[in-house]
């Protein structure tokens, strides 16, 4: 029974934890000004899009910015993703790729 009630409460943390993370809008939002890149100063960083966040339970905007490029990975940009109950956000992050594909994306 005890193995039963810690299953349960496991996923009552998750449902939780998964449903505060996404914030659902009838309509996707629009950044609030266009945004420009700054120059690339050096070769070993790459350009991190505007996205939004959840942050107090709204959406608030987070400017572009340069970031170290990271070994192995590439950045995939946040998105807006359609669901039955409209549109929610799905934040930018780094996927590995194959050494190969890096160093062919980066030279």
């Amino acid at each position: 029974m005890k193995k039963f009630n810690l299953i349960i409460i496991c996923l009552l943390i998750f449902t939780v934890n998964t449903s505060a993370q996404e914030l659902v809008l009838k309509e996707k939002l629009e950044p609030p000004t266009i945004e420009s890149k700054q120059t690339l100063q050096k070769r070993s960083e790459v350009w991190i899009p505007g996205q939004w966040i959840i942050e107090n339970n709204t959406h608030k905007w987070v400017n572009g910015y340069w970031e170290l490029k990271k070994m192995g990975q590439v950045y995939i940009c946040g998105k807006w993703k359609k669901i039955k109950q409209g549109y929610v956000w799905e934040t930018g992050y780094w996927k590995s790729i194959s050494m190969n594909q890096w160093i062919s994306l980066y030279s």
